[in-house]
């Protein structure tokens, strides 16, 4: 059972790296432009509608 718990924290650890990661901009640019995203951009307002990212 302990190695269950080694386990789950490295993975916790990696899923937070990641996470920083995406949030910071340095993940892959092609999160949430997908074809069938929904993007209208009209002078200083943006609509964004992310039906394939979901």
């Amino acid at each position: 059972m302990p190695e269950l718990g080694k386990l789950l924290v490295i993975i916790g650890f990696v899923v937070v790296i990641l996470g920083v990661l995406l949030w910071t901009g340095i993940g892959p640019g092609w999160l949430g432009r997908l074809p069938g995203d929904i993007r209208i951009a009209r002078g200083n307002s943006v609509f964004y509608f992310p039906i394939a990212t979901c």
